[in-house]
């Protein structure tokens, strides 16, 4: 397992220093802060990377997580893996994207190399500087937080569940995606760690939201541009709360699940 030496959390509320404590981040800060404290950490790109992960290693599809084309492409030819493709390209057979649902007949055993700018980077970042990497989304929250919990508890440590927020379109800026946020409350829901406040508010955001997450997937920014480009049933098959009991682990730069 990818694994680093723990950190020391430098101080909790009111004084306290928890040995094990469940922390929400953001994007680069939020895994810099988590990788200085060595936590467990989840990965949570609920539209699309976690909630593609989730699915394809809930059927033995092993990923090979690349932030770039250029990136994945080198991986491919170093391990063979199939080579995703882009999302907008034809379905077709043997062809895998960051769409969940062209892993609905992927055999096991298939390994891609699997290209986000979102929560593959954020996995390729995290290698060797934290406890471990679990992938979290609303498919398999349940059993992501409950697995983050168990490693956090064995090793000593946090947990820290990351939301990686969306890249704007041309590559520029990140923006805050508001199902990452919902997602990552509902994985922290299933954390039976304490929760520090920042925690504490993903959690609300999603009791509030889960009677109807498909409604709320489907009208956030990144929902409401997948459905237009002809992907609704992605968004809403993400939202499909604990369809799955995969939790995608990253061992030796490859995520499997367990």
């Amino acid at each position: 397992m990818d694994a680093s030496t723990p950190g020391q959390e430098p101080g909790g509320p009111c004084g306290e220093n928890p040995p094990v404590h469940c922390h929400f981040g953001f994007d680069m800060a939020g895994l810099r802060a988590a990788r200085s404290r060595g936590d467990v950490l989840v990965v949570v790109d609920v539209l699309s990377f976690s909630t593609t992960v989730a699915t394809g290693t809930a059927r033995g599809v092993r990923f090979h997580p690349a932030g770039s084309h250029r990136r994945a492409e080198a991986v491919s030819r170093a391990t063979g893996a199939v080579l995703s493709v882009s999302r907008r390209e034809p379905p077709r057979a043997g062809a895998y994207s960051l769409s969940p649902l062209s892993y609905r007949d992927a055999p096991a055993g298939l390994e891609v190399a699997l290209r986000s700018p979102n929560g593959a980077r954020m996995a390729v970042l995290s290698r060797g500087k934290v406890a471990a990497l679990v992938v979290g989304a609303l498919v398999n929250a349940s059993a992501a937080g409950a697995a983050a919990a168990a490693g956090a508890r064995a090793a000593g440590v946090g947990v820290t569940v990351l939301a990686c927020g969306e890249r704007t379109p041309g590559g520029g800026r990140r923006r805050f995606a508001a199902e990452d946020f919902l997602g990552a409350g509902a994985v922290i829901a299933a954390v039976d760690l304490p929760r520090t406040g920042d925690a504490e508010a993903p959690v609300r955001a999603f009791e509030a939201s889960r009677e109807d997450l498909e409604g709320f997937l489907l009208e956030t920014e990144s929902g409401r541009e997948l459905a237009a480009a002809g992907y609704r049933e992605d968004v809403v098959h993400a939202a499909r709360l604990d369809s799955l009991a995969s939790v995608p682990l990253l061992l030796d730069g490859v995520l499997r699940g367990r």
